[in-house]
Order: structure tokens, then C-alpha cells, then sequence
């Protein structure tokens, strides 16, 4: 008897936009923490938006932060909880949209011939 579990992979989009949203997040706060040494070094004024939200630094880095983790995380999370069996499948919480209770597990795995 062989039961297996793994990791359930994201679409490919949702990857790639995760990873997206982790640049623009450290891109946000590399400008905040660092913004008046890049924008001297780039010989421009500061925008508006900076000089605002530099008013409030740590409120606008925590926000951003949190935010960013958050997008991120929740594009990488699939809800997958699958039980294979010798190779096959005998619950998908995707199929079902919940978790199979224990008396379920039980009667599954017995149909299967994986419970004695």
C-alpha cells in the first residue's frame, strides 16, 4: 500500500504574477527607504507621491509590506488536499470543495482495498 502526498502546483499565471507582485512589493520599499538617494542620484525631483507617503514611511513600508505577502501568498495557495492510493485518486478536496471526515476516509480507503 502506497499513499501519497505532495504539493499541488498553481496555474502558471498565478506563478508569474505572484512573482510580479514580490517585485513591485520590494521595488516599493527599496524607493521608500532608499527614494531621496535615487531620485538626487537620477538628478530629478521627488514625486508628490513620495513626499507624501514619506510622511508617513512606516505606515506606507508596513502596508506595502503586508499587502504584498498577502497578493502574493494568496496567487501561490491552491486548497488542494488529494489522497492517491497506489497511484490513485480517492479524495480531491478540489472535486468535493471540502475534507472528508474520518468515517468517510475510512470508507473510502476500505473500497479501495486500503484499510484491512
Amino acid at each position: 500500500m502506497d499513499i501519497e502526498g505532495r504539493n499541488a502546483l498553481p496555474d502558471a499565471w498565478k506563478v508569474q504574477l505572484s512573482q510580479f507582485t514580490t517585485i513591485v512589493m520590494w521595488t516599493g520599499l527599496a524607493v521608500m527607504m532608499f527614494g531621496d538617494s535615487i531620485f538626487q542620484t537620477l538628478n530629478m525631483p521627488p514625486p508628490e507621491l513620495y513626499l507624501q507617503a514619506k510622511q508617513n514611511q512606516m505606515i506606507v513600508i508596513t502596508s506595502i509590506w503586508f499587502f504584498g505577502s498577502s497578493v502574493s501568498q494568496n496567487l501561490l495557495k491552491t486548497g488542494a488536499f488529494e489522497i492517491y492510493l497506489d497511484g490513485n485518486l480517492v479524495w480531491s478536496k478540489l472535486a468535493v470543495d471540502r475534507l472528508p471526515t474520518w468515517p468517510e476516509l475510512v470508507t473510502v480507503l476500505e473500497g479501495q482495498g486500503g484499510v484491512a
